[in-house]
Parts: C-alpha cells; structure tokens; sequence
C-alpha cells in the first residue's frame, strides 16, 4: 500500500497517480491519496476500482487519528483480511 500525498515536489502526486494508473504492475497496489484540497476528489476515478482512497487533510489530531485509522482499515481490506 501506498500513502501518497499530492503536494510533493519534483513529481507531484497527481503525476505519481497518472504514471501508476496506466502500468498494469502497479495500478493494483493499494493507494491512500492525502491532499488538503477537496478540488482533487476525483483523482482516483482514473485508478483501479476499490484500489484507491481519497483524504482530505486536517490539522485537528482527533481528524487525523480518524484518517490514520481508515487508511489501516483500507489496506486491511485490500489484503483481504
């Protein structure tokens, strides 16, 4: 599983999707995608189906222990556990 978080430099997360999503080896790994922006929903519609996860961040502690706990629930899911 990968967590990736679309504000990175040199590659940004938009391009790490794009590149995942169309090689057959690695658009099936698990993707939990963090970004503050909720204008980037929609980036997982180019990825497998069930394969990929969309967060918005937050600052709050409580909201991100909250994230946190749904990115493991999402890779124990997609194990298949």
């Amino acid at each position: 599983m990968i967590v990736l978080d679309l504000n990175v430099p040199t590659m940004n997360g938009q391009e790490v999707m794009a590149e995942m999503a169309g090689d057959p080896e690695l658009n099936t790994i698990p993707v939990a995608v963090v970004t503050p922006s909720t204008s980037e929903a929609n980036i997982c519609d180019a990825y497998p189906e069930g394969r990929c996860v969309y967060f918005t961040k937050t600052v709050g502690f409580k909201e991100m222990q909250g994230i946190v706990r749904q990115i493991a629930a999402f890779a124990r899911k997609a194990r298949g556990e």
